[in-house]
């Protein structure tokens, strides 16, 4: 029961999201399929060597299609239908784990699929073509839970420290940030963090003992552009923040989070902006 129970909350544990721009999803789809249909004309399963069809390789190449269609499909349709489930705020080792069995499924069955179009099967044909789906998903079960755990105790070793700076640095300097428009401004002196958001930017700052909050029309980008203070770094694709505010450091298999002072805000840390927190303490 004690086993179950900590599987249990290793699943809702929070796991990362892959980072990945238009083309690197586009590219990782593409590289699949073609893997795919290698696959397929280097060892021809479902009895594909027995086929006395012309053009065979066209045919096969239609497997590496499924793949694309399917992976990409998953990649950028699903998480703009879906963005909340999608959102790496939400993501635990479970969904990674239910994400990839899903796309293994949806592989599986359009190419069976595709199988059963090309020829006329029989009823004892079409029986042993479903066998071989559920063989496949079953068998293909362990492999990603065990890859996905694995992943999780790497990251959640790595990240999973804490790391305590003990009191914030008071040298800020002024600061004048300029929205696209060339008109808007901003100027502060005590930046805490600036957070993207669609076509703004949320700037959090520290003025007479309170934080205050301003949007400026302005791409994350374009802000970072004009700040040339060695301490306000970007930790994140939709983050800025001001290394001289953080109080401590946390981490999960998601990566480090900053706490900061004057704000109930944790701020994450991207893996690729980990390297950061090596110069956080003064």
């Amino acid at each position: 029961m004690q086993k179950e129970r900590s599987l249990l909350k290793t699943l809702q544990q929070p796991f990362p999201r892959p980072e990945q721009s238009l083309i690197q999803k586009v590219m990782n789809s593409l590289f699949e399929g073609i893997g795919v249909t290698l696959f397929f004309v280097i060892f021809q399963p479902f009895g594909i060597s027995v086929w006395q069809i012309d053009n065979k390789l066209m045919y096969l190449a239609v497997y590496g299609g499924i793949v694309f269609a399917v992976t990409l499909t998953y990649r950028m349709l699903f998480p703009w239908l879906f963005p909340k489930y999608f959102d790496e705020k939400n993501w635990t080792v479970a969904r990674e784990i239910i994400g990839v069995l899903c796309i293994l499924v949806a592989i599986t069955g359009c190419i069976l699929f595709y199988h059963h179009l090309i020829f006329e099967r029989s009823n004892s044909q079409l029986k042993d073509s479903t066998f071989i789906f559920f063989l496949v998903v079953v068998i293909g079960s362990v492999p990603i839970a065990i890859s996905v755990l694995s992943r999780f105790a790497y990251l959640y070793k790595k990240y999973n420290k804490e790391v305590k700076i003990g009191s914030t640095q008071t040298q800020n300097r002024h600061l004048r940030l300029v929205a696209d428009n060339e008109k808007d401004t901003l100027e502060i002196d005590e930046l805490l963090y600036i957070e993207s958001a669609d076509n703004y930017c949320s700037v959090v700052f520290f003025h007479g003992g309170k934080p205050y909050k301003e949007l400026l029309r302005s791409s994350l980008s374009r802000l970072e552009s004009q700040i040339s203070d060695e301490r306000i770094l970007r930790c994140h694709r939709s983050y800025i923040v001001n290394l001289n505010q953080v109080l401590n450091v946390t981490g999960n298999a998601q990566g480090y989070k900053l706490h900061l002072a004057n704000t109930s805000e944790v701020i994450p840390v991207a893996r690729k902006y980990s390297h950061i927190i090596d110069v956080i303490r003064p």
